[in-house]
């Protein structure tokens, strides 16, 4: 396995357990090549079949999620959606050569309910909802792509819940504990829905609980 990041887990750091992980940036397309570079020569000859994309941006230190119209602005719009749409499918691009073309393999990225054109009910938070609808269609229609070139490839969207995670932590605090989910506990979910899809599932949206979630 080998994983990526943008700033390093200190867990990680501290022990210099380094071997697994590669710096990859989203916000610019020479980052995400260079990244890319940098996962494949840790790869060596194996080949990629599970591709799975834990990455997102809903706020930082010049970003904020908007409550109304008036709040948009093109700089945190343009930045979300790079991030959150763009980056995964120019990821799959550059990796899709290494996925086999007649062996099962999974590529799927973590999405949010709150990118469900159906299931928007309360509006705000514009860029956000419209970057992840972005990914949701991305990933669509690269599984209608993958049907024909990799017919064992299943292409998925996730929705973990709330995780306790920097992300989530400004907007979790009159959550309860049991809608909170551990990183652990989140992970181990994500993979155990992986594990149940089969190649008629290939791009749908599906929850922690394995239900589908509508786009």
């Amino acid at each position: 396995m080998i994983a990526t990041y943008r700033r390093l887990p200190p867990e990680i750091e501290e022990e210099g357990k380094h071997d697994a992980w590669c710096y990859l940036d989203m916000h610019s397309d020479q980052g995400i090549d260079a990244g890319v570079e940098a996962v494949l020569d840790r790869l060596g000859t194996t080949p990629v079949t599970r591709l799975l994309f834990c990455s997102g941006l809903l706020h930082d230190q010049q970003i904020a999620p908007e409550k109304q119209l008036a709040e948009l602005d093109s700089v945190p719009f343009h930045t979300a959606m790079q991030v959150n749409a763009y980056a995964p499918l120019r990821i799959v691009r550059k990796l899709l050569p290494r996925v086999p073309r007649n062996q099962p393999s999974a590529i799927s990225a973590i999405s949010a309910r709150v990118g469900s054109i159906s299931d928007n009910q309360l509006g705000g938070w514009y860029s956000y909802r419209m970057s992840k609808a972005a990914l949701n269609m991305g990933c669509r229609t690269l599984s209608r792509e993958l049907m024909r070139s990799h017919p064992h490839c299943i292409v998925s969207l996730y929705q973990p819940g709330t995780v306790a995670t920097s992300l989530s932590a400004p907007f979790r605090r009159h959550l309860p504990a049991s809608r909170v989910f551990g990183v652990e506990r989140a992970a181990q979910d994500y993979l155990r829905v992986l594990d149940s899809l089969t190649p008629g599932d290939s791009g749908c949206f599906f929850d922690w609980s394995g239900q589908r979630v509508p786009f």
